[in-house]
């Protein structure tokens, strides 16, 4: 799994970042394909990730996470996003 975060954000500074870390942010829930697989692995450590926003479009949610609306976790990542928002964004191990 992939966790995105702001690049100023202080976990972006983590070679990985804790699902436990991450559940404590405001956190955008992708509703597209891979919906439940971020949600399984926060219910297998017993935590529940801090969903402000259930969004559709993969851009939309980069727009969100640069201007420091939240941090995601995807499964996998689309490398035009990571191109596009490179400088904005980390794209680090979730774990």
């Amino acid at each position: 799994m992939l966790a995105v975060l702001p690049a100023e954000h202080p976990l972006s500074e983590l070679e990985t970042v804790p699902l436990k870390l991450q559940a404590k942010e405001p956190f955008i829930l992708l509703e597209e394909g891979h919906y439940y697989e971020p949600l399984k692995a926060f219910r297998s450590l017993g935590v529940t990730p801090n969903v402000k926003y259930t969004i559709h479009d993969d851009y939309a949610i980069m727009t969100m996470v640069e201007v420091g609306l939240g941090l995601v976790c995807k499964m996998s990542e689309c490398p035009t996003a990571r191109d596009i928002f490179a400088n904005q964004c980390k794209f680090l191990q979730a774990g």
